[in-house]
């Protein structure tokens, strides 16, 4: 065993520990802006683009189901020229 005394478990030294701690806010803050940018283009996209975006990644009619329910009722809504509003929430 060595006598140097660590600075943490995995750091041997300040300067190493908080290196990694600087990488890994950086890797979250690059998470966030990812998200808020997807955020932003999916409220650009209409229900029926939505719904062929998830067509092309998934596979036709495969996955999210509920998101597909929700987004057939909104492109039913329109074109009837209601608006109805979606239930939040689950099941309780």
């Amino acid at each position: 065993m060595s006598d140097v005394k660590q600075f943490s478990r995995r750091h041997v030294t300040a300067e190493a520990h908080f290196a990694s701690q600087q990488a890994k806010e950086a890797k979250v803050q690059d998470w966030r802006d990812t998200m808020e940018q997807n955020a932003i283009e999916r409220a650009q996209r209409s229900p029926a683009q939505q719904l062929a975006l998830l067509d092309t990644r998934l596979g036709k009619g495969v996955g999210a189901k509920k998101e597909r329910a929700r987004l057939a009722l909104e492109i039913e809504s329109v074109t009837r020229g209601k608006v109805k509003k979606t239930k939040k929430g689950g099941k309780k």
